[in-house]
């Protein structure tokens, strides 16, 4: 981690595949994205609420809590990638502490 950099060598991208509809159709094999609604449907959902009508607009509300979640994330990351960029070693530093820190905490818990 505190070794990467933005400005090292760069790996072939092909720049087509960097674009909105692209990552919004990747969300849908999301890991992290299924487990989430996988999780949240069977545990809150599917217990407490019979009809199909009152599951589906659920399961609405949350795909749309999903996609905020989603956006919010991309939208602060474009916002900070010039500062990023500008302070790249003492970001990576913090970050590489805490990632040891998160490290230790689930191994001694």
């Amino acid at each position: 981690m505190i070794k990467s950099s933005i400005g090292g060598p760069k790996k072939a991208f092909d720049a087509k595949y960097s674009s909105i509809k692209y990552a919004m159709l990747l969300q849908f094999i999301n890991p992290k994205g299924i487990i989430y609604a996988l999780t949240v449907i069977s545990t809150f959902v599917t217990p407490h609420y019979i009809t199909w009508l009152s599951q589906i607009s659920l399961v609405i509300i949350l795909a749309l809590v999903g996609f905020l979640g989603t956006l919010s994330w991309a939208s602060v990351g474009s916002l900070l990638n010039k500062w990023i960029a500008k302070h790249e070693l003492p970001f990576n530093i913090v970050m590489s502490c805490f990632l040891i820190y998160i490290a230790f905490s689930i191994v001694l818990h």
